[in-house]
């Protein structure tokens, strides 16, 4: 990769003002950085130097089309997604906790029965994200 040709000059007003507006207007470092022909790293410091916060991409569940469930379906769901893990198929029971995420729930099993209490726990975490990225409590 070739380097950028002001990489180790200092910032001028103009370059700071510019970055300020690109910054305003959604566009990330990298992008900036191409632009003012700095590196990203640079861009980085700068926007921290000047108190600039950096946008990140969301990765919350929120970015998932959901579909509305009601409480009862979704414990069912969650049961029976369980329950087809090997060495789970005894767990008798979960609880759905209603919470400030995204989603509105998380998911935790009560009873375990048989079942290997880490390989459920385990199993439990992946249902959880994968029902969080399908639905959204509705009750």
């Amino acid at each position: 990769m070739k380097r950028p040709l002001i990489a180790s000059l200092p910032w001028t007003p103009e370059e700071e003002a510019q970055l300020r507006a690109m910054a305003q207007e959604g566009d990330g470092p990298a992008a900036i950085a191409k632009q003012l022909g700095r590196t990203e790293q640079a861009t980085r410091h700068r926007f921290y130097k000047l108190g600039i916060p950096l946008k990140r991409r969301s990765r919350h569940m929120a970015q998932f089309k959901t579909a509305g469930i009601s409480y009862a379906d979704l414990r069912k769901e969650c049961l029976e997604a369980v329950r087809s893990w090997p060495r789970c198929e005894t767990v008798a029971g979960i609880q759905i906790i209603r919470d400030n995420t995204p989603a509105g729930f998380s998911v935790q099993v009560t009873l375990y029965g048989k079942a290997d209490v880490q390989t459920a726990d385990r199993a439990m975490i992946y249902v959880e994200r994968e029902k969080r990225r399908q639905y959204h409590l509705i009750e």
